[in-house]
């Protein structure tokens, strides 16, 4: 038990230092033993002066008997609090080392993601930690379960390479994947990358980061785990908008495409910032009942040259997919009404 718990910063043990007769007495001992040797002193020769049966006898008896009891309390004074901070700074120091978790290896990425919230870096770097605490560097098996560890999150794609860089060190050498947009699904924004690939990161829907742009829509449903291709051509089509929308300077305004009817031939429609819809139409460029993709660009482009907005007016909807810029009434509000009516109004 002493071995374990019982040392000191100077590598000795406790009890050897209990039972050491070499170490150097504290003043507070000197003064107890001096106090004492004068005590005996006094006794000895007040005895000697008083008569043995005498009544002065039995008061010197008294009197020495009370000088005891004053040196004792001293003693206690001056010794018992030092030996309770030490037995008190000794149960601290055990109760620490025992309460104290096994500490795995700090872990640090290769290619950092300051896009990455905290807790789930967190997360990975436990799920990585976990698996390697209280293990040798020279453990290969516990560097692969570690590896396997990463792997279940569902940041990365295949194989995770870990590194080790030192004796507490791991580096992630694979890097992550990035979120490209999120899908709405089940009252929920769930996170996909750019191969539409759930992301093990949600919001309440509509609470999400503004900058991350949403499908809504999408009619297959969440997949069961993170790491797994969302089912369906939905998520597909969206992002074939998203790159067309991606290097225009309004693009920003864009917060979501949706998708609803899409597999009934139905136009995708955009979702500004400020509330309004704009009738995107089709991704197939081969569409004679609709301009090319270039032409539905230069409309919004123009319109953001002119006003410094993409924004339709208040109860009207943009209209991309004629040879010229129209509004449409949204009446209704109904997106599939809005979605077959194909004569423009002014």
């Amino acid at each position: 038990r002493w071995s374990s718990v019982g040392r000191l910063a100077d590598d000795r043990p406790v009890m050897g230092r209990r039972i050491s007769s070499s170490s150097t007495p504290s003043w507070r001992a000197k003064a107890v033993a001096w106090f004492g040797r004068g005590v005996d002193s006094a006794g000895e020769r007040l005895a000697s002066l008083v008569p043995e049966d005498g009544p002065l006898r039995r008061w010197s008896d008294r009197i020495g008997a009370a000088t005891l009891g004053v040196g004792v309390i001293l003693a206690a004074t001056l010794c018992v609090p030092r030996l309770v901070d030490r037995a008190d700074a000794g149960s601290s120091a055990i109760s620490r080392e025992r309460s104290a978790p096994l500490a795995g290896p700090a872990v640090r990425f290769a290619e950092e993601a300051s896009w990455l919230a905290p807790a789930e870096r967190e997360r990975i770097e436990i799920s990585i930690a976990a698996e390697l605490a209280g293990t040798s560097v020279f453990d290969r098996a516990a560097l692969e379960s570690a590896a396997a560890a990463a792997e279940r999150t569902g940041w990365f794609e295949g194989r995770v390479l870990l590194l080790r860089t030192g004796l507490n060190e791991i580096v992630v050498e694979t890097p992550l994947r990035v979120p490209r947009a999120a899908v709405r699904s089940q009252g929920r924004d769930h996170l996909v990358d750019l191969s539409g690939t759930l992301l093990p990161m949600s919001w309440i829907a509509g609470r999400g980061p503004t900058t991350i742009p949403v499908f809504v829509g999408v009619r297959e449903a969440v997949p069961d785990q993170p790491g797994t291709v969302w089912p369906g051509g939905g998520v597909a089509i969206g992002f074939e908008v998203l790159d067309a929308l991606a290097s225009r300077p309004w693009s920003e305004s864009i917060r979501a495409i949706d998708l609803e009817g899409v597999d009934q031939g139905l136009p995708v429609h955009l979702r500004t910032g400020g509330g309004g819809t704009i009738v995107w139409g089709g991704t197939a460029e081969t569409s004679v009942a609709e301009v090319p993709i270039a032409t539905r660009l230069a409309y919004l482009d123009r319109l953001h040259q002119r006003t410094g907005s993409i924004e339709p007016p208040p109860g009207k909807a943009w209209d991309l997919r004629l040879d010229y810029l129209a509004s449409r009434s949204l009446g209704s509000g109904s997106a599939s009404a809005l979605a077959r009516a194909s004569a423009p109004t002014d």
